[in-house]
């Protein structure tokens, strides 16, 4: 994870300021280059989950495609930098809105322009709409999507010439 994402993801998280007792998965966990648990609020219930286990992982998948939680479980849940390496990102969307309570929140980011990171696979770069799409796809109703390093980028030539990582941000509720 790159400073940027934690700093968004920081300043998304505080519209659940205030809320006690929230269950909170972190879906692709294992801490590479940091990890979103010191955002966590020590009240709520957090859950690191990950194919590899690891520093940040509490609990390990078995399927890519399955989480192993009943439906409705979580309040919010995380996907942090780990859709470019899922081999099938819809079918993990698809569980992670299975897994969510109603009116629980997804907070997924992914790059939109990154260098290659394989662990062990680096499969995709998602774009606002491709993320909107795949987001509706598994179930979410108007998910906000935008990409963002430093600011939101509105412009296809600000970000062809950008030079650092961008990532695509998918914010909906169930």
């Amino acid at each position: 994870m790159h400073k940027t994402s934690f700093n968004e993801m920081r300043n998304i998280l505080t519209r659940f300021d205030g809320n006690k007792d929230l269950n909170v998965l972190d879906v692709g966990s294992r801490d590479i280059n940091g990890s979103y648990r010191p955002l966590i609020a020590a009240t709520w219930n957090y859950t690191g989950i990950d194919l590899q286990s690891g520093p940040n992982v509490d609990v390990l998948m078995t399927n890519p495609d399955i989480i192993p939680f009943p439906d409705s479980q979580f309040d919010v849940i995380l996907c942090g930098q780990c859709l470019e390496h899922v081999r099938s990102p819809i079918s993990l969307l698809r569980e992670i809105y299975r897994t969510l309570k109603p009116k629980g929140w997804i907070l997924a980011v992914a790059p939109a322009k990154c260098h290659l990171h394989s662990f062990p696979y680096d499969y995709w770069r998602f774009m606002p709409e491709g993320m909107k799409v795949i987001l509706e796809d598994a179930g979410f109703k108007s998910p906000q999507v935008y990409a963002k390093p430093d600011g939101i980028i509105d412009d296809a030539e600000k970000f062809h010439s950008h030079r650092s990582v961008i990532d695509c941000w998918g914010i909906a509720q169930k």
